[in-house]
């Protein structure tokens, strides 16, 4: 392989690199945007449940695991498994 041939290859690469890099800064971006735009309207329609019907202990503490699961799988997949694709330990 010739020298040029070399710092062909090279720059593709570090090409290459720098496109995951911004791929991946796009899907977290992606990610935490849909994370903060699900989780407000999830809190914001318990706020309104529980001003207009004045649910009880039990209701009112399901309605926070359910926002509290919500939160942690869109975590899980808008940030945690693009971050871990990028990272080589998932395909």
């Amino acid at each position: 392989m010739s020298d040029r041939s070399r710092q062909i290859l090279l720059e593709l690469q570090r090409r290459l690199a720098a496109a995951r890099r911004r791929l991946t800064l796009g899907a977290v971006t992606g990610g935490a945007l849909a994370l903060l735009a699900v989780i407000g309207a999830l809190i914001a329609l318990a706020l309104a449940a529980e001003a207009g019907w004045w649910m009880g202990s039990g209701l009112r503490t399901a309605l926070a695991w359910l926002i509290g699961l919500a939160t942690l799988a869109l975590l899980v997949v808008g940030i945690i498994i693009p971050v871990l694709r990028a990272i080589g330990l998932l395909p």
